[in-house]
């Protein structure tokens, strides 16, 4: 569908064109106007086919929007879920499981924090 942007800009011009070669009336003007008219009418039918046939022919006209897209075949294969960060439930086990690690890692190495406070020499 971005192809259609090409059609606003060279319209303005060929009616841009067109007005100018009313006001300044020269051979040369007038054979611009007609040109530039004859391209943007070229350029907006081809476009007008293409995108028909894409829409109701091919069935790709938006292939990369699922949302909109218009076609019954899906674009790649099927993809594994990805692990959330912000799923709770995992994040809370392993933090539960990680906190009584280090608890028991703690006690099991005759860590003894009052007795600590009480040794420091200065």
């Amino acid at each position: 569908m971005a192809w259609w942007a090409y059609t606003f800009p060279m319209t303005t011009v060929s009616v841009a064109t067109i007005r100018y070669a009313e006001a300044v009336p020269a051979y040369i003007t007038k054979g611009l106007a007609l040109g530039l008219a004859f391209m943007s009418s070229t350029m907006v039918s081809v476009l007008f086919v293409s995108t028909l046939l894409h829409a109701l022919y091919w069935r790709t006209l938006f292939p990369n929007d699922l949302a909109i897209a218009i076609t019954k075949r899906k674009q790649g294969g099927e993809k594994k879920p990805l692990k959330k960060a912000y799923d709770i439930k995992r994040w809370t086990k392993k933090a539960l499981t990680k906190n009584s690690e280090n608890k028991d890692n703690s006690k099991n190495n005759g860590y003894n924090s009052q007795c600590d406070n009480s040794s420091v020499v200065a």
